[in-house]
């Protein structure tokens, strides 16, 4: 992922205020045989379910998270023990996300604090996120070349003229440029700030993105009615961390434009070439506006696939950074946090976010980053997650159906089979045996795992956090 999208979506810290007495961050929140839940990793874990723009957080949802928290710790200390951490593939995604760990703590240490949000800014965002623009744009490579392409619009230019020169690709160049509808959070900070302030039928400036630098027009916008200052303040923390997003974006890219300017690579074009062919067509999925607000790029079949693709290759060296090797390896592990427009565009953009990323990691280590506690913290609940996700998909994937079974089901249903023989019924039921018994199959592991365990649930102090951050008693 660019460098500071995988940076970002901030943790809350703690504080008091007026004297409110916070829970400790060490608190046990959930305590079974030798095994603890503390208040922090909680937090730490139900925050990768609140980034989800349609889920919200309530009483019940964090009951049902921390049951699944617990299933999760049972079923992945089952796995290790049955030797699932073995798997050179599971250890490769783990230390992926410890580099982004990595990059995600290096944004708390050194790019968030050169910017601040403001209480106007944040209103004025939700306001952005309840409307739509119909833009058009022209991009360029370079400012000197979108300057002048400015200079011939106030010169008395057309939009499209400049659109059918400047787009290789046809639709853009025959329709002016023409990106439709677009919603304020599909856009970078700059380009989503000019295109929801400026008015109608006005020009930008140009724009500096993370691809090149655009021109922007204003054709249409529509928003929605009688939205109440009750909706805003529902809405405000998920807006303030999508402007948190956002911002870290712009001022991560900026830091690591910096770094870019001083770096010295040396590719292997065979396992860059090779690498590239493999890639080819296998992303042809539309970018959508969930992208952003999405950690993973990439969906389990599509992560099957690069894996299948390149995992042979893992050891080849694609290029050495600073001195520093490249594998596809490294690479692959990569990919799942690099933003999926960057997949879709082109290997070049999507090798130089891995480069981005690769700096970013490198300079979390240098100042020591790897034994921060919330770095260890979410690296071992990712590692947790993995294990007893492999382990689940294992179970299930071994589960069958005897014919047996079958024919006992139908002979129990055999009135609502309006008179259909077993026969007819057969491959119906198989389907409906099966997917019921997939469905018992961990309920079943873990209800054997958990026998004769005393388990301890500490609700209290998770509702006492959450309403407190709520009521602004706790930040």
């Amino acid at each position: 992922m660019r460098c500071t999208k995988a940076l970002v979506f901030i943790m809350y810290g703690v504080g008091i205020l007026y004297g409110q007495k916070v829970p400790d961050a060490a608190t046990v929140v959930a305590e079974f045989g030798k095994n603890r839940i503390t208040l922090k990793e909680f937090r730490i874990a139900y925050l990768q379910l609140l980034k989800n723009p349609r889920t919200f957080d309530s009483k019940e949802l964090r009951r049902q998270f921390l049951d699944e928290l617990i299933q999760r710790h049972i079923l992945s200390k089952e796995a290790e023990r049955l030797g699932f951490a073995k798997s050179e593939i599971l250890t490769n995604e783990v230390e992926a996300f410890r580099n982004k760990a990595l990059r995600t703590q290096h944004f708390e240490t050194v790019i968030k604090p050169k910017f601040t949000i403001l209480e106007d800014e944040v209103e004025e965002a939700y306001m952005f996120t309840q409307e739509s623009r119909k833009i058009k744009h022209l991009f360029y490579k370079t400012k000197d070349q979108a300057d002048s392409a400015y200079s011939m619009l106030r010169s008395g230019a057309s939009f499209d003229s400049l659109a059918y020169v400047c787009f290789a690709d046809s639709t853009l160049a025959n329709n002016g440029g023409d990106l439709g509808w677009v919603e304020w959070d599909q856009l970078e900070y700059d380009m989503a700030k000019a295109a929801f302030r400026q008015p109608v039928n006005m020009i930008s400036e140009p724009i500096q993105s993370s691809f090149g630098y655009h021109l922007i027009e204003v054709t249409d916008f529509k928003k929605k009615p009688l939205i109440t200052r009750y909706e805003y303040l529902v809405h405000k923390r998920k807006v303030k961390a999508l402007l948190e997003f956002k911002l870290g974006d712009k001022y991560g890219f900026e830091y690591v434009g910096a770094m870019m300017s001083k770096l010295h690579v040396a590719y292997h074009a065979d396992v860059m070439e090779f690498v590239e062919k493999k890639l080819k067509d296998l992303f042809k999925r539309k970018p959508s506006a969930l992208d952003q607000t999405s950690e993973y790029q990439l969906f389990d079949d599509e992560i099957q696939k690069v894996e299948m693709s390149l995992w042979d290759a893992r050891n080849e060296v694609m290029a050495a950074v600073n001195g520093k090797n490249i594998t596809v390896g490294m690479f692959l592990g990569d990919l799942i946090y690099i933003p999926y427009n960057a997949l879709h565009k082109s290997f070049r953009w999507t090798f130089e976010y891995a480069v981005r990323d690769f700096l970013l990691t490198q300079e979390a280590l240098a100042l020591g980053l790897d034994n921060n506690e919330e770095v260890l913290m979410r690296t071992n609940l990712f590692r947790e997650y993995s294990l007893q996700l492999a382990y689940r998909r294992e179970m299930v994937r071994h589960v069958t159906v005897e014919e047996k079974e079958i024919k006992a089901y139908y002979d129990s249903h055999k009135k609502e089979c309006n008179g259909a023989t077993y026969d007819q019924m057969k491959e119906i039921f198989w389907n409906l045996v099966l997917t019921k018994k997939k469905q018992k199959v961990i309920p079943d592991l873990v209800k054997m795992l958990t026998h004769g365990m005393i388990m301890k649930k500490n609700i209290k102090a998770i509702d006492d956090y959450y309403e407190g951050v709520k009521k602004g008693d706790i930040r």
